[in-house]
């Protein structure tokens, strides 16, 4: 009986003791939560889960019913029973501060609990919290081996980070690399992989790259560079940034905070632990339709001036390296550039919308655009922030800036193509006269309806004489049309001078130029090609920006590269290789053959998309009825392919029905990622066109081309 009663006052004990136990900065696993678990409450009735939320400022979210948290051991699920501080399942504008305390209740955990997971769902979009511990005593540790692992290829680095952001070692192709740990990594994350964002904003080429996760949590990438670069890694929902240099390793330990190690790890903690004040996006929306350009500029000027203050006060209590400072600053410079830059471009959207908006129609002055003149246009050290791709997009786009060329409407060639087919002595039937006549002195209203009704016969008319359309083509249009010109670079150089008092030399003018340049030359010849980057690179003295263009025109025109000997004239080799039609072995390549084989024998439009992408639900829309008259045809087909997280079920199951799509795909984002690197691609809509033999035909077809480029890829690949 003694021993009944000590048996029971041990357990009353016990239980009084865990009734009161709470939790401050309890110890996590991996986390895709934006913001931190602050506070656990343990008692015998209730479980309640304290949060700090720091998302973004004016956004929506709201706390799902089915939120739930489970022991690891048997992964029993105990659902959310009551909210404090959030309303279940409605949703909550954040503040401008973007912050927000809550707390969640949930039903009495069991005595023997030691790790519990939290997952607002099961699906990949969901938040969640894993290998939370209730023993504040025992952080998850990072096994002795993983640490002996990440330190030894830590050692092998030789070569210091560059000193400063003027260094001639600025621009360097050699990859960077990115070894770490995701601790307490388990199979119950349901994820393999991350993803890292890199490319070449001086060409616009994009290549993210895979990190394989292995199963004891370890991960390790190259990533290829130009130069130092500040950009995204993503795992699963959790997102971070991390500062790479070209030739150097960065250590990175994943967990409640991400911890860095290695010779990059002071840089990244400076950059870390600043953040710059986010924009109120549904503030915004409003502005745009209620401020002119010069009360705009005025509020923001007072938003820049914050993160101003921001800055001075975090460098004031901090000690931060110098590259740092300069990183940041520029930081803050590019995010005030863009979103003057986009304020006005996001307000003629507007304006199309909306005719009845005074407001909206108030032109910018020049000196809207003064804030241009802070920006030294000669700093490398703007190139290794992402931010630097939104500015200078906007900087190339901006029509104030980039004045639109002259319209080629009134263009008539000298002859017409029935004249010179005539004058080429070409026989033609009284059938095909009449045609050409009727085609080429058609009025410009009742066209449409004439290549509806005569499609048959001007789809045969076309074919039968390609060849003389490609000379008559290349003799009264090319030449005059499709030749670049560099009148447009004379007519920006005169506005960026005259009407903004900004410099037309330096390394960024000099981009702008570079990122043209596929453009200005791919519907052109090899010869007019060569012509126009003769020109074009005389104004251009950065070698390795300089090189890069040589690489753009050695990509578009290989073969009169080599026939004419451009090598001796200093075109440099690529890493990159030029677009083959085979696809590189490996498992990104496997993926995608699982997809495409059972289609082999057909020519395959294939559609990277998502329901939560606007312009690739457009797209598909306006396809609908194109998809409808070539179904079931025997030479081509339409493939579409998402992910689980991009694409949640519901929407995507309503649209695929509604559009009666077939041969549709939703991977998981580890499979979807794997297609990203394989072909190279950030933002989708993304087209590629396969051969019926599997081999790839385009990587980045444009799709509203379709119609004008069907006969052709069928002449040539049927």
């Amino acid at each position: 009986m003694k021993k009944l009663v000590l048996i029971l006052f041990l357990q009353l004990l016990y239980f009084n003791i865990f009734s009161q136990n709470i939790i401050e900065n309890p110890n996590y696993g991996f986390s895709s939560f934006p913001g931190k678990l602050t506070k656990i409450e343990l008692n015998e009735t209730r479980t309640v889960l304290h949060f700090y939320l720091k998302y973004y400022p004016g956004r929506s979210i709201s706390i799902p019913k089915k939120t739930f948290i489970q022991d690891v051991k048997d992964e029993e699920k105990l659902f959310l029973t009551k909210a404090v501080g959030v309303e279940l399942g409605k949703k909550i504008v954040l503040p401008s501060s973007g912050e927000l305390y809550y707390a969640l209740h949930f039903p009495r955990l069991k005595s023997d609990t030691q790790i519990i997971d939290f997952l607002e769902g099961t699906g990949s979009a969901a938040w969640k919290v894993y290998n939370i511990s209730l023993n504040t005593k025992k952080p998850i540790p990072v096994p002795k081996d993983i640490n002996l692992w990440i330190n030894s290829e830590l050692s092998k680095v030789t070569n210091k980070p560059i000193e400063n952001y003027s260094s001639s070692k600025f621009f360097n192709k050699k990859p960077a690399r990115i070894v770490g740990y995701i601790k307490g990594y388990t199979s119950r994350l349901k994820f393999n992989s991350g993803l890292i964002y890199t490319g070449n904003d001086i060409t616009r080429e994009q290549y993210p790259v895979v990190i394989p996760i292995a199963e004891d949590g370890r991960f390790e990438v190259d990533v290829p560079l130009l130069n130092p670069f500040y950009t995204y890694v993503v795992f699963n929902n959790t997102t971070f940034k991390v500062y790479l240099e070209p030739e150097q390793t960065l250590g990175v330990l994943i967990e409640k905070d991400i911890e860095f190690k290695g010779p990059l790890t002071k840089i990244n903690q400076d950059l870390k632990g600043f953040e710059l004040n986010r924009r109120d996006y549904p503030e915004y929306r409003k502005d745009l339709k209620r401020l002119t350009p010069e009360e705009f500029k005025d509020k923001q000027q007072h938003f820049y001036n914050q993160n101003l203050k921001k800055l001075n006060n975090y460098l004031g209590k901090n000690d931060v390296l110098s590259k740092s400072k300069i990183l940041l600053n520029n930081l803050i410079m590019l995010d005030n550039a863009a979103q003057l830059f986009d304020f006005i471009m996001d307000r003629k959207n507007i304006a199309r919308k909306d005719s009845t908006n005074n407001v909206v129609k108030v032109p910018e002055k020049n000196d809207y655009y003064d804030f241009l003149q802070d920006i030294d246009f000669n700093d490398q050290s703007l190139l290794a922030l992402d931010k630097f791709s939104h500015f200078i997009n906007r900087y190339e786009y901006t029509k104030h800036i980039f004045p639109k060329r002259k319209s080629n409407k009134g263009f008539k060639p000298k002859k017409t193509f029935l004249e010179y087919l005539n004058s080429e002595s070409v026989p033609l039937s009284k059938e095909e006269m009449v045609l050409a006549e009727r085609k080429e002195n058609i009025p410009k209203e009742e066209r449409k309806k004439f290549y509806q009704d005569h499609k048959e016969k001007i789809d045969a008319f076309e074919l039968k004489f390609k060849k003389e359309r490609r000379a008559y083509l290349d003799e009264y249009y090319d030449k005059y049309l499709n030749r670049p010109k560099m009148e447009k670079w004379r007519l920006r150089d005169s506005v960026l001078v005259n009407g903004l008092k900004v410099e037309t030399s330096g390394l960024i003018n000099e981009v702008v130029k570079i990122r043209a340049l596929e453009n200005d030359i791919k519907r052109t010849n090899s010869k007019y090609a060569l012509e126009y980057w003769t020109s074009l690179e005389k104004g251009i003295e950065h070698p390795f920006v300089k090189a890069e263009g040589q690489r753009v025109l050695n990509k578009l025109f290989p073969s009169f590269v080599t026939k004419n000997g451009l090598d001796h004239k200093g075109l440099s080799k690529i890493n990159l290789p030029v677009i083959t039609t085979r696809l590189p072995e490996g498992k990104a390549k496997d993926i995608f053959r699982n997809i495409v084989d059972v289609h082999k024998g057909k020519i395959l439009f294939v559609d990277f998309w998502a329901t939560s992408c606007g312009p690739c639900v457009g797209s598909i829309k306006r396809m609908k009825e194109t998809r409808a008259k070539y179904k079931d045809n025997e030479d081509f087909d339409f493939v579409f392919i998402t992910d689980e997280r991009s694409s949640p079920q519901k929407r995507y199951d309503a649209f695929v029905k509604d559009q009666e799509l077939n041969n549709i795909y939703r991977l998981t984002l580890d499979d979807y990622n794997y297609l990203r690197q394989l072909f190279k691609f950030n933002g989708i809509p993304r087209y590629v066109v396969l051969d019926k033999k599997g081999d790839v035909i385009n990587d980045n077809f444009p799709m509203h081309n379709f119609n004008y480029l069907l006969p052709g890829i069928l002449d040539k690949y049927k």
